[in-house]
């Protein structure tokens, strides 16, 4: 497994630049601030998903779904 050591390390030197530039070479960040805002949106919803398994709202809207899916059923 040593022998894969100096290969990946070598390789992304490659990619990035010179081991000391590794760093900051490709660093800039596209959408400053999205991934704090995508974290917020994402934990938000989870817990919306798990207030809804703990109450129940879950169920009732699974057997909403089921039963306006069935055929002849009206929607």
């Amino acid at each position: 497994m040593q022998a894969l050591g100096p290969r990946r390390q070598s390789t992304l030197i490659a990619f990035k630049g010179t081991a000391e530039t590794a760093g900051s070479v490709g660093d800039t960040e596209p959408l400053p601030g999205f991934g704090n805002v995508a974290k917020a949106v994402f934990g938000a919803v989870l817990l919306v998903i798990g207030i809804a398994i703990v109450t129940g709202v879950d169920k009732q809207l699974e057997a909403a779904l089921v039963e306006a899916s069935r055929p002849g059923s009206r929607a």
